[in-house]
C-alpha cells in the first residue's frame, strides 16, 4: 500500500495563536493549493481510499480530493493542547513549550501521547484493502508519522520540516511488515 500523507493548507492565524484541535479558517490561497495537490496526486479513485481527521481544515481538503468520499479517523486528529489551545504563542517561552511537548500540555497531550494514537491509526489504515491511501492531517502529525517510519526518537521532531499543503509518501511492505519513507514534504516549488 502507498500512503500519501497530505497536510492541510495554511490556516489564517494573524494573532499567532497556539492551535491544536480548535478551528481557524484556511488562508485565502487554499483553492490554488488544493488544485495543485489534486493534480500532483493523480490517483485512480477505484483503488484509493481517503482518510481525514475531523478538523474542518482537513475535511475540507479531503472532501475536495475525494469528491466527498472519505472516512474520518480521529486517531489522526491534531494534538490536544488542553488549557493552552488558542493561547498567544509568544506568551509561552520556547523552553516551556518544549517541556509541554515532552511532558504534556495542562489538560492535554504530549507528543508521545499523539504518536501512540497515530500508531493505532496507522495499524487500522494498513488493514484496509486498497492500493493507495491519502491521509489528510496536520504537519505536526506527519512529522510524528515520519519519525515512526524512520524509527527515530522524538528528539528529531524539531529538525524535521513539513510545510502546509505538502505531500509525503510512505510505502508499506507487507512481507517485511514495515513502512518505508519514499519522499517527504513535496511542494509546488520543487516540481
Amino acid at each position: 500500500m502507498n500512503i500519501y500523507l497530505v497536510t492541510h493548507t495554511e490556516i489564517y492565524n494573524p494573532n499567532n495563536l497556539l492551535l491544536g484541535q480548535s478551528e481557524l479558517p484556511l488562508a485565502e490561497n487554499f483553492t490554488s493549493r488544493f488544485a495543485w495537490l489534486m493534480d500532483t496526486l493523480l490517483l485512480n479513485s477505484n483503488d484509493t481510499i481517503y482518510l481525514s481527521n475531523s478538523s474542518r481544515r482537513c475535511t475540507k481538503l479531503a472532501s475536495f480530493l475525494s469528491d466527498g468520499k472519505f472516512a474520518i479517523n480521529d486517531n489522526f486528529i491534531e494534538i490536544n493542547l488542553g488549557n493552552l489551545d488558542f493561547t498567544e504563542k509568544n506568551s509561552i517561552s520556547d523552553k516551556q513549550l518544549s517541556t509541554y511537548l515532552k511532558d504534556g500540555f495542562p489538560g492535554g497531550e504530549s507528543l508521545a501521547d499523539v504518536q501512540n494514537r497515530l500508531k493505532i491509526g496507522l495499524k487500522e489504515t494498513l488493514k484496509l484493502k486498497a492500493e493507495n491511501c491519502v491521509l489528510v492531517t496536520s504537519p505536526s502529525n506527519i512529522k510524528l508519522i515520519i519519525l515512526l517510519c524512520l524509527k527515530a526518537n522524538l528528539k528529531g521532531y524539531d529538525t524535521l520540516n513539513i510545510d502546509f499543503g505538502s505531500i509525503s509518501k510512505l510505502q508499506y511492505q507487507k512481507n517485511k511488515k514495515q513502512l518505508q519513507l519514499i519522499y517527504c514534504n513535496l511542494k509546488p516549488d520543487m516540481i
